[in-house]
């Protein structure tokens, strides 16, 4: 198979993942939620296991330690998070959400839910599922790290 030069963005899924974030901002916007969509990500981690440390939360969205740290010293300064030192190791650091963070759930699940439905639309569950496993695929091509499951 002949890759085009065009077509290497459209292999990554780069110009997508780029209008997906675009709409989400826009959407959270609307709601009035003053995050992005890479805050959401760690929210979503938080609103169903509140107080993980920094590590696992970069971990788990796939980010590095500097990138994940700017991502929550945003989030602290928006009073959405809260970071508490482990009581016997300084070094880590646990992340709580604040009231408001708490209170931004249900809005932002709904705005991400609407906004994909929206990204869907007219795609059959079985284009859908092919898509899924063709990019898990590349990505465990890829990656040398751990492999993603899909549930089935």
């Amino acid at each position: 198979m002949k890759i085009l030069e065009e077509d290497i963005y459209n292999l990554i899924i780069g110009r997508t993942t780029i209008v997906i974030n675009r709409a989400l901002l826009r959407n959270f916007r609307k709601h009035h939620l003053d995050i992005t969509m890479e805050q959401w990500s760690v929210l979503a981690i938080l609103w169903k296991k509140d107080g993980c440390s920094q590590l696992e939360l970069g971990t788990r969205t796939f980010r590095e330690k500097a990138a994940t740290t700017r991502l929550l010293d945003k989030l602290e300064q928006q009073n959405i998070i809260v970071r508490i030192p482990d009581r016997n190791d300084r070094r880590i650091r646990f992340i709580h959400l604040t009231a408001k963070g708490k209170a931004m759930e249900e809005i932002a699940n709904k705005v991400v839910e609407e906004t994909y439905k929206q990204a869907a639309k007219e795609i059959s569950d079985d284009d859908m599922l092919v898509c899924k496993c063709v990019l898990t695929k590349i990505y465990d091509n890829l990656n040398t790290g751990e492999k993603i499951k899909l549930p089935k």
